[in-house]
């Protein structure tokens, strides 16, 4: 009987184990150990009543070069770095960086104005461009960044998240390896 309950203590621990470990694969991105876009979107409601609340989309520029050219292996070891990099910057502001899905990234920054956002993005910009990743001709990785504050009103995850996508691809459009905000969103815009 005592080896029966040493085998059944050992089953529920080993099954616990695995059961914490699911619940963290799917939560977190495995390749960089970010927060996926689950966890991303689970703390925006989470902070659903905080104002300001700010979010910022981050895309790396050209990023399908490296991949095409110095192969996947380099791609990912470059995704690891810029994440490591995004979350020393983002996890000082009690904010979460998270990965959103291919080379995005996106960051839930609550409490921080639009003025603040804007500056941790560039910060971040910076910080990706300081790391030193190159493309196979030399030139350094860059990224874009689009940023919005919601300042007022209840949160619209889908219009949140489609004013910084907006910012975002205004930011490449202008010639990449730059932030641009959104107007703060209001309960006006918000509704």
């Amino acid at each position: 009987m005592h080896a029966t309950n040493t085998e059944l203590r050992r089953e529920i621990r080993t099954r616990s184990q695995l059961q914490e470990e699911v619940e963290w694969l799917a939560r977190h991105d495995e390749l960089t150990q970010l927060p996926n876009r689950r966890l991303f979107m689970e703390t925006l409601e989470a902070n659903a009543t905080q104002r300001p609340l700010s979010v910022l989309i981050c895309d790396v520029d050209h990023f399908k070069r490296v991949n095409d050219h110095q192969g996947h292996l380099i791609g990912d070891r470059y995704l690891d770095q810029l994440g490591r990099t995004g979350r020393r910057i983002i996890e000082p502001h009690d904010g979460l960086f998270a990965r959103y899905g291919g080379e995005e990234f996106v960051a839930c920054l609550p409490q921080a104005d639009a003025e603040q956002a804007r500056e941790i993005a560039e910060t971040l910009r910076q910080g990706l461009q300081d790391a030193e990743l190159r493309h196979h001709d030399g030139r350094i990785l860059t990224a874009s960044i689009g940023v919005v504050t919601l300042v007022d009103g209840p949160l619209d995850v889908a219009v949140l998240m489609q004013a910084a996508d907006d910012a975002l691809y205004r930011a490449k459009a202008e010639g990449r390896n730059r932030v641009r905000a959104a107007p703060p969103l209001t309960a006006m815009e918000n509704v």
